[in-house]
């Protein structure tokens, strides 16, 4: 367990090392969200975007057609960008690292009005529910946010859409 998601954090690096701005992603995104939603798409990193775009697609190719579910895939990471910067790679690696080695130290430095290193894990950790509030500003619907705020919490066995959105997430 631990080699696959040393793997998959390693191209997740890899992608996001390389990965520029695709008019085609953001063209393919616009089309899927409304205006207000594509701003809060905008800000996050180019391979977040390609992320999101990946998942949602991958939902449909399972033939997954609840709407609620398929927003909630092109909108769950929004929470990690907001005025005051984005989650960068070097937010990731640090996240990773001391979740290995000092699990309580990330909630101890993540602070919303920190500096950098800081904001961003705090923007890291909390992008769940940071992300759930923005789409529901937007006019979202409540399973769509409920789906975004619990996208990473593994504790909920129960659903089906949100034990989906979770699987694919984790591997694309």
């Amino acid at each position: 367990m631990k080699l696959t998601r040393i793997r998959y954090r390693a191209g997740q690096a890899i992608r996001h090392l390389i990965n520029q701005p695709d008019p085609a992603v953001d063209a393919a995104l616009r089309e899927l969200v409304p205006e207000e939603q594509w701003h809060l798409l905008a800000r996050l990193a180019p391979a977040d975007r390609v992320h999101l775009l990946t998942v949602h697609r991958e939902l449909v190719r399972m033939n997954e057609q609840d709407p609620d579910l398929l927003r909630a895939a092109l909108l769950h990471d929004v929470g990690k960008a907001d005025e005051q910067g984005s989650v960068t790679l070097t937010h990731r690696i640090l996240n990773v690292l001391l979740h290995t080695f000092a699990p309580s130290l990330p909630r101890r430095i993540a602070r919303e009005n920190g500096g950098w290193i800081a904001h961003g894990m705090y923007l890291t950790l909390q992008h769940p529910s940071l992300g759930a509030e923005l789409v529901r500003l937007t006019g979202a619907s409540e399973r769509t946010c409920w789906l975004i705020e619990h996208h990473t919490d593994d504790t909920i066995r129960d659903d089906a859409h949100l034990n989906v959105l979770q699987m694919v997430d984790a591997r694309e």
